[in-house]
């Protein structure tokens, strides 16, 4: 399990059923030893205040699971975080079961129960957790997910290779909702292999519905003196061969994350990002360089100001008000220009 789930979890059930005093939890949770993360179920405090809000998540869900008497099943966003599978953002909802007997949906607080059907090669069992299977979660996923969370489980799977763009035709083909099935058959044909974050896929997203030309990702950059690096975006200008704007999408990872500093300080990252962007605006290809960040993507028309700012070129077909030919930017052009192309494996 990508999440994997602490065996520390500790249920006053299995206390009570072994003879021990459950109100030792309550002092050792007074004591600060232990927190409490759902109604009977404990975790060693300091081994929750390591955890990030998709493993908090996570543990409560198998707490719930661990509970009940009935075989929920994580499901969903829940499931997506056992399998590792990423999302925009953190957490928000209830965690996501669906119960395989006879049960109605229901939601109950923090939980939300779904009734449905499950095969045998539905369910698999990760670290004594019953979570729907990789094939299964990614379906109820791109049923479920807007459009742009939708690219990012499609850029991912793609890009690590676990499931492939026919696999994810085929199960979105087998739903019978037309518009969910609309809408994830427009985010499998719009993912790229290359996509290398959440943060990038909801660019391409946003830079598509403003209009602008279709970008290739991770291009390989040079100059005189050689390799110059890997940028996210490089938008080409249809009427000048070779010629666009390149765009760069600034994960707190590629500053902070210890794998991408390779043993240097934040300071050293920064003013070698600095050369290399100076390197990149030199190049008689580049038609303008543009940086975004989390903080960027979350203002409404921000990310199409700064490409813009750039010289980004919109498609031909794509006028002043962001509508092509066959209807709104976004679904009707997709199809006809699908993304394609190889990841570049072992980047940001």
């Amino acid at each position: 399990m990508d999440a994997a789930v602490t065996p520390n979890l500790v249920l006053s059930a299995q206390l009570t059923a072994s003879g021990q005093d459950d109100r030792a939890l309550a002092r050792a949770c007074r004591a600060g030893s232990l927190t409490r993360i759902a109604p009977g179920a404990y975790v060693p405090s300091l081994e929750w205040s390591t955890f990030d809000p998709r493993q908090q998540h996570l543990h409560r869900a198998v707490a719930v699971q661990r509970k009940r008497q009935r075989d929920l099943v994580l499901s969903h966003e829940t499931a997506a975080i056992a399998w590792g599978l990423p999302a925009w953002g953190w957490p928000r909802g209830p965690a996501d079961f669906i119960d395989p007997g006879d049960g109605a949906p229901r939601s109950e607080g923090t939980v939300r129960i779904r009734a449905a059907s499950l095969v045998q090669e539905d369910v698999v069992d990760l670290d004594g957790v019953l979570v729907t299977s990789m094939h299964r979660t990614a379906l109820d996923l791109l049923m479920t997910r807007g459009r742009e969370q939708a690219v990012v489980l499609v850029d991912d799977v793609l890009h690590r290779g676990r499931l492939d763009r026919a696999e994810l035709a085929d199960l979105v083909a087998s739903r019978p909702n037309a518009r969910a099935r609309r809408r994830a058959a427009w985010a499998v044909a719009f993912g790229d292999d290359r996509a290398e974050s959440p943060g990038e896929s909801i660019s391409r997203v946003s830079a598509h519905d403003s209009g602008f030309v279709a970008p290739v990702l991770q291009k390989a950059c040079r100059d005189a003196d050689g390799l110059i690096g890997y940028v996210d975006f490089f938008f080409p200008d249809p009427a000048r061969p070779g010629r666009g704007s390149l765009g760069e999408f600034d994960g707190d990872v590629k500053y902070l994350g210890g794998a991408h500093r390779t043993g240097r300080t934040p300071e050293e990252v920064v003013h070698d990002e600095k050369l290399r962007e100076d390197r990149l605006r030199a190049m008689p290809t580049t038609a303008g360089l543009a940086r975004w960040t989390r903080r960027d993507l979350v203002r409404p028309g921000r990310l199409a100001q700064l490409l813009r700012a750039a010289g980004t070129v919109r498609r031909p077909w794509v006028t002043r008000k962001g509508r092509s030919a066959g209807g709104p930017a976004g679904r009707s052009s997709l199809s006809r220009h699908p993304p394609t192309g190889t990841r570049r494996p072992g980047q940001r």
